[in-house]
């Protein structure tokens, strides 16, 4: 199958659907460039600069085939390549690629077996320094820049600890399957070079349209966030929203707004992209109350750090205030900085609020308390354990809590599971597992009571902040139950499998008949005289497992937990409606956390998990099948009890015409 340019114009394509809509394109030299590039920070639509390479500064000495050539024979390093015809990744020298490429036909052919693009390329140092040290791009769209938030991290080798400068090599007819930038970061692609006038077509939507996107796709029995589906005109034409269409050329700056979703195809001959990511504030709250969940469930791997980024901005944001308000004047500075203080605040929150320990530090931590810790100083903000993490199952970054297979010595060697994939049933092979913490919580209380005093000095109100009296009722607020608490839910479900070791079945009756499950499965109903298993909850109650273990734990729990789910959620789908309302339109407000909770474990059931030899589904996951013919619904009593085994994904292709050809 393939997809290809052939014929395409914009004039063409515009003409092809009321929903394709030209974008915006300006010059580089407009004279209110900042006022335009503010305008579409606030738009959530694509927008494009032109005109770069016209300007004196464009580095036309390293922007050429000739230079890339040297500098990757100099550095003696290959690159990665994609063979689009399979999805197969290699890596081969740059001059192997270029003669692949040279000898591959302009636009693709039914019968071709290769055609090789390359990705995800670590940009040449002379590129990136005229880049961050010329002054043509503006400031403000800079990686590392006032903008992005990402700058705020620590360093390692004098480098982004998170890099997301990277280029891209392609010939006509390759592609980026439709997709969203990681973690609901702002884009920015330039092109760099072409040859004989070559450009790329990219298809692209507004941030605020990813659900209407998502759920397109799931029509089309496809899935955004697994990034495998290559949209045929036929696609794209059938979408119920708009789609900014973009032919980029040489000097064209593209924009991608945060949370859009975008597909680009290669026309022509060879193009050369340079692309980069910024973390902005709504960027932040946008990834971690709406994007990490979706990729926890369909297996996403974050690469941004989220949770730290948070943290860091949170230290910086604190930092700054203090100097401010140091300062015998009030300014907009100041104000301005106040309101984003507040904001990071009520996100870190949130975040305590899922990873806080009810047990305190008495759960194993990585990092050894220090001597003051252990005297009881007050306390100081640290710097936190900073070996990256990665979550076995969903490739999520391990902020504080995890839980580690307990037949494996320390963190590196071992299989670990984050807190939310853990309290959805998924485990490591042996499903014996030890609850962890990363970080001495006092230095992640630390630093929000600092956060909390300097907001304090300005005279602004605590109202709206829960355990900002004292440090003492600071930690209070955060050991208490919440329906947000998910990892005092994961250790419900660590306990609910030591128990097993005694009672290892339970016989699930949601209706007339019965199946058994594991007892860590199910939960039993003492006013039903039976038990449920979690996919039936989800399924026929619309009771998620997280809130179920709460209520089923608090005392008189069996009351609450009948009550829970014979209820069966009554006003679910109206608030659904306003769920999927907030997540485009106001993604920087926490949703409506139960709501989440039952909506992406129902409409997400299909992963791919990362570590597939040595991790164990959950009730609510399926594989990603090998082809089409395998994602047919399981019935809820097709409960997966074996590991996950191994999966590759199927890319769908078709022309760009809408035809397919085997």
């Amino acid at each position: 199958m393939m997809i290809s340019s052939k014929g395409w114009s914009v004039e063409w394509l515009l003409k092809r659907s009321e929903t394709f809509k030209l974008a915006r394109r300006v010059s580089c030299t407009v004279d209110d460039l900042d006022n335009v590039i503010e305008q579409y920070e606030e738009s959530d639509v694509p927008l494009v600069i032109g005109g770069w390479h016209q300007t004196s500064q464009w580095p036309k000495k390293v922007f050429n085939m000739d230079f890339c050539r040297q500098y990757f024979r100099e550095e003696n390093k290959e690159i990665c390549a994609r063979n689009v015809r399979t999805r197969s990744d290699q890596s081969m020298t740059f001059e192997d690629f270029l003669g692949r490429s040279h000898t591959t036909s302009t636009f693709a052919e039914p019968e071709e077996t290769q055609r090789w693009y390359g990705k995800d390329i670590e940009c040449p140092r002379d590129w990136e320094e005229w880049l961050s040290g010329e002054g043509v791009i503006p400031t403000q769209l800079l990686p590392g820049g006032g903008n992005d938030l990402l700058a705020l991290r620590p360093q390692r080798n004098g480098r982004p600890d998170v890099e997301t400068l990277m280029c891209y090599f392609g010939i006509g007819d390759t592609y980026t399957p439709c997709h969203k930038d990681q973690c609901a970061s702002s884009g920015q692609n330039l092109m760099c070079f072409t040859e004989d006038g070559s450009s790329s077509f990219w298809f692209m939507t507004k941030g605020s349209d990813c659900p209407k996107v998502a759920n397109y796709f799931r029509k089309l029995k496809r899935e955004l966030d697994h990034e495998t589906h290559v949209m045929s005109l036929s696609d794209l034409e059938g979408a119920p929203f708009d789609i900014y269409i973009v032919e980029q050329k040489v000097g064209d700056l593209v924009l991608v707004p945060p949370r859009s979703c975008h597909q680009v195809v290669n026309s022509g001959k060879m193009t050369i992209k340079m692309s980069w990511s910024r973390m902005t504030l709504s960027g932040l709250a946008a990834a971690f109350y709406y994007e990490l969940p979706l990729y926890r469930r369909v297996c996403r791997p974050e690469t941004y750090q989220i949770r730290s980024t948070v943290y860091y901005v949170l230290t910086d944001y604190t930092r700054k205030l203090n100097t401010l308000i140091s300062k015998p004047f009030n300014s907009l500075q100041k104000d301005i900085l106040i309101k984003r203080l507040a904001e990071v605040l009520r996100l870190y929150d949130h975040i305590l609020i899922e990873e806080y320990s009810p047990y305190g530090d008495s759960v194993d931590a990585d990092k050894p308390r220090s001597k003051d810790e252990e005297e009881g100083s007050p306390l100081q903000t640290s710097v936190l354990v900073e070996d990256f993490h990665m979550c076995d199952f969903c490739g999520a970054d391990i902020f504080q809590s995890y839980f580690q297979c307990s037949q494996s010595r320390g963190p590196e060697a071992s299989t670990i599971i984050c807190s939310g994939c853990y309290a959805e049933g998924r485990t490591c092979a042996c499903e014996d597992m030890i609850p962890k913490q990363r970080q001495q919580s006092s230095i992640l209380l630390s630093a929000r009571w600092e956060a909390l005093e300097a907001l304090k000095n300005t005279g602004d109100s605590m109202e709206t902040f829960e355990g900002s009296e004292s440090q003492e009722e600071q930690k209070g607020f955060f050991t208490q139950n919440s329906k947000r608490s998910v990892f005092q839910a994961a250790t419900l479900v660590h306990q609910m499998r030591l128990n097993d070791k005694k009672r290892p079945f339970r016989a699930c009756r949601p209706t007339s008949e019965s199946h058994q499950v594991p007892a860590s499965w199910a939960i039993s109903c003492k006013k039903c005289h039976s038990s449920k298993c979690f996919p039936h909850l989800l399924d026929l109650y619309r009771m998620h497992c997280i809130p179920a273990l709460f209520l089923a734990n608090q005392k008189d729990g069996h009351v609450a937990y009948h009550s829970g789910h014979a209820a069966k959620f009554p006003d679910y789908h109206v608030r659904e409606k306003f769920f999927l309302r907030d997540q485009g339109e106001n993604p920087s407000i926490a949703p409506d956390f139960d709501v989440q909770l039952v909506y992406n474990a129902s409409k997400y059931p299909i992963c791919q998990p990362v570590n597939t030899a040595n991790t164990r589904i959950g009730w609510y996951d399926r594989l990603l099948p090998v082809s089409k013919a395998k994602t047919k619904e399981p019935k809820p009593q097709s409960l997966p009890t074996g590991s996950t085994g191994g999966s590759d994904s199927e890319v769908d292709e078709s022309d760009g015409h809408g035809k397919s050809y085997s």
